[in-house]
């Protein structure tokens, strides 16, 4: 035996007022308030691993983009054999290079008479060992009488800024006197920027100014 309609709630109300009884259907049982949606909570864990994943991916991505930009310069045996070796160097640490990897990528950079170097190696040749044999044939000091004798010829081409000159006179000199000390080479780098100005009277009014370095000697001239 069932409920009666009223007691269940799905009667119809008859609500009796001045201009007479008015009828109120039933209202339908709210599925919200009798349902509770419930809550879901995401793990943090799995957050916590995605943000990593993510930094992963974007280091890697960096790393794609360093290695793209960055490329070691050749060498072929002119300008200073330590310069470009300082290059490689710090590109290999920031780049993590393997030792296979500093071995291929140096070997790829020599050119000329600085790739005869590779002419015979054995398979288990590293890039200590190439570095070596280019010291032994290319070093600085088997250079410097040659840099020398170019710093002394270097004279001021036509048309040539002075500040062109300033910044080789200074890498001529880096070349010419690597061990020196820093009071020697501002002395030596003076003397030859005013001597490649190849002009009397430039270099007359330079020197009366009495300029301490080669920095001083440029802004006067």
């Amino acid at each position: 035996m069932g409920l009666p309609e009223q007691a269940r709630g799905t009667a119809q109300a008859t609500v009796t007022g001045v201009a007479g009884p008015t009828v109120v259907p039933p209202q339908p049982p709210s599925v919200i308030s009798q349902q509770p949606v419930p809550t879901v909570q995401i793990p943090v864990v799995c957050v916590a691993a995605d943000a990593l994943a993510q930094a992963a991916a974007t280091d890697e991505v960096r790393a794609c983009n360093a290695r793209i930009v960055l490329k070691l310069s050749p060498y072929n045996c002119e300008g200073s054999l330590e310069a470009f070796l300082a290059k490689f160097e710090h590109m290999a640490r920031y780049l993590k290079w393997s030792e296979t990897d500093k071995f291929h990528h140096l070997c790829a950079s020599l050119r000329g008479p600085a790739g005869q170097v590779l002419w015979g190696l054995t398979s288990d040749a590293t890039a200590d060992y190439v570095i070596g044999l280019l010291r032994t044939r290319f070093g600085n000091e088997l250079q410097i009488e040659r840099f020398r004798a170019e710093l002394r010829a270097r004279r001021r081409k036509p048309d040539e800024p002075l500040q062109s000159l300033y910044l080789d006179i200074t890498r001529m000199v880096m070349l010419a006197h690597p061990d020196a000390e820093v009071e020697l080479t501002q002395h030596v780098a003076k003397e030859a920027f005013v001597s490649a100005l190849d002009d009397d009277a430039l270099q007359v009014r330079v020197m009366d100014k009495q300029p301490a370095t080669i920095e001083e000697a440029s802004s006067i001239a």
